[in-house]
């Protein structure tokens, strides 16, 4: 349990409390997406005022990591000299700058192991608040005009379903590989998210589910050496999962759905299925990577030239949805090169050579494996979530309670 001391300690100045209350909110909010970007803004402005550039400047510890994300943004910043749309291009800055704030904040202020703890605990109670509403609103709307809002984005009310299981798939993780809360708490809250990751029908967000809790409960048994339990715990996430996959009708078809994409011998262009249109844009996508291999054509310019490609090429559904790239790979690619892949994947390398520990390494996992599908870096959703969460467990991995036997 958490006490008003834990979290704002009597020795902290009045600013330092101000910070920690606003990173808490940031934590709370970032589910729901309301007043999160308010929150950021505040805290940043409370810590240009602890005078933190002698910090930034002295400190080297976890350096590389700090340079790895500010690469990353200058080179977004740099690509504005050769971009055509201006606007896109400052656009793109302005999404991504919590990358670059959460960074600075974490790396320059000094926050004690239960002030870190509980902002996890913050981003988990948001999260299961945002599920339990989202459930409610479901379950109102069957009521009163009889209409399914149990699945995808009809239950997903406040993000993205793939953020949003993306979130709680983090949430377990961070839920079992700590000892934020009891274990009676632990294992229903990581039912309950399961049982909520199935809802939201994210293809890629439960297979991600999956391979978190299978990582977890392995690297758990595994310490205490209980092998039968690996096993065990394996085969009866897989058979729930199946049958899970069968027994529901509206999950089972959206995994069909994959399947005859892969089974079919061409593909509609005009199609808006998500896998379907996935695939026809990675492959538009690749063909102008192949034209600007090297620097791109500017993350300002990218979305643009997928456009014209799509029209080109008479891919009328992701042009008619002005589709991005739908996976981070390709976009940072398309719009920063070769240069700017290598950027982003050191934003992966810099903390496993720095910092190696369990959870930082889940939610690089978490993050580069939603990246195969998603455009994470296009959305606030997805840089708030990246940005802070990368800060907090890359700059500050000491604060981690022992993992659970």
């Amino acid at each position: 349990m958490f006490s008003l001391r834990d979290i704002f300690p009597e020795t902290d100045k009045p600013l330092k409390k101000a910070i920690a209350a606003l990173l808490v909110l940031v934590a709370f909010s970032l589910p729901f997406k309301f007043l999160v970007n308010l929150f950021i803004v505040l805290a940043f402005i409370a810590w240009l005022f602890t005078n933190p550039f002698k910090k930034l400047f002295t400190k080297t510890k976890n350096i590389k990591v700090l340079l790895a994300v500010f690469i990353f943004y200058l080179l977004h910043v740099i690509a504005l000299l050769y971009t055509n749309n201006m606007q896109e291009g400052f656009f793109s800055l302005e999404i991504k700058i919590s990358m670059l704030i959460f960074p600075l904040v974490f790396y320059t202020e000094e926050f004690l192991a239960k002030q870190h703890q509980f902002f996890f605990t913050s981003f988990i109670i948001g999260t299961l608040l945002c599920c339990l509403l989202c459930l409610s609103r479901a379950v109102f709307l069957y009521l009163s005009t009889h209409e399914n809002h149990f699945y995808y984005e009809g239950l997903s009310w406040f993000q993205h379903p793939s953020y949003l299981a993306m979130y709680v798939s983090f949430c377990c993780a961070v839920l079992l590989l700590t000892n934020l809360v009891s274990k009676t708490i632990t294992y229903v809250s990581i039912v309950f998210f399961t049982l909520f990751v199935f809802l939201l029908s994210s293809k890629t967000g439960i297979v991600i589910h999956f391979i978190t809790l299978v990582f977890s409960f392995v690297s758990i048994f595994f310490k205490g050496k209980n092998y039968f339990k690996i096993i065990g715990v394996s085969l009866f996430g897989l058979l729930v999962s199946i049958g899970i996959l069968f027994l529901i009708p509206h999950i089972k078809q959206r995994f069909q759905n994959v399947y005859s994409v892969f089974q079919a011998k061409s593909i509609d262009k005009t199609s808006t299925e998500s896998t379907t249109v996935r695939m026809l844009i990675w492959n538009e996508a690749m063909q102008i990577i192949k034209q600007h291999p090297v620097i791109g054509v500017s993350p300002g310019n990218a979305n643009d030239a997928l456009y014209e490609s799509y029209q080109k090429d008479g891919l009328t559904g992701a042009y008619d949805k002005k589709l991005n790239a739908h996976n981070q790979y390709l976009q940072t690619t398309l719009g920063l090169g070769l240069v700017g892949l290598l950027s982003l994947l050191s934003l992966f390398i810099a903390p496993l050579f720095s910092n190696p520990n369990k959870i930082v390494f889940l939610f690089v996992g978490i993050s580069a494996l939603n990246f195969l599908t998603e455009s994470m870096f296009q959305s606030m959703a997805g840089c708030i979530f990246f940005g802070y969460f990368y800060s907090l467990i890359c700059f500050r991995y000491d604060s981690f309670l022992p993992p659970t036997d």
